[in-house]
């Protein structure tokens, strides 16, 4: 398994994995755009970090993270925008050394706090696994 950054020929693989996550994730709560996707994908590329995990059978997982000043501290934080693995890639080290790779980048770009989100208990509690703890949960509704 390969950990590398995101190129402009993975943009329709991840838009793809993409449909997959909010299908699996968030199926009543956010509505899926591939083209939004590929240009977020494109701005991240340029401007934050996506990563790929890639088989011998092509890319099976992501990261994508970006960076922003926090709006009562000034401190920089990084944040996860999505971190998905294919379902037949789970249960190996790939998410583990996409993660890592991400959270060196944070560093590297001097962030003091890495945020991720669960979109579930499950995925809360792996999060609390790795270190991390619980600040906020969000809450939303159709307008």
């Amino acid at each position: 398994m390969t950990i590398r950054p995101a190129a402009e020929p993975d943009v329709p693989r991840i838009a793809e994995m993409g449909a997959r996550f909010i299908d699996a994730e968030y199926p009543h709560a956010v509505r899926f755009d591939a083209a939004q996707l590929a240009a977020t994908t494109r701005q991240l590329i340029a401007h934050g970090l996506v990563l790929v995990a890639e088989a011998a059978a092509g890319v099976v997982g992501m990261l994508a993270l970006t960076t922003y000043p926090h709006p009562l501290s000034g401190d920089l934080i990084a944040t996860e925008v999505v971190w998905w693995m294919e379902p037949e890639a789970r249960g190996g080290r790939a998410a583990l050394k996409l993660f890592a790779a991400g959270e060196a980048w944070a560093r590297a770009q001097g962030a003091t706090q890495l945020q991720m989100i669960a979109p579930s208990d499950k995925v809360g509690a792996f999060y609390e696994r790795l270190g991390f703890g619980k600040i906020e949960t969000h809450y939303q509704r159709a307008l």
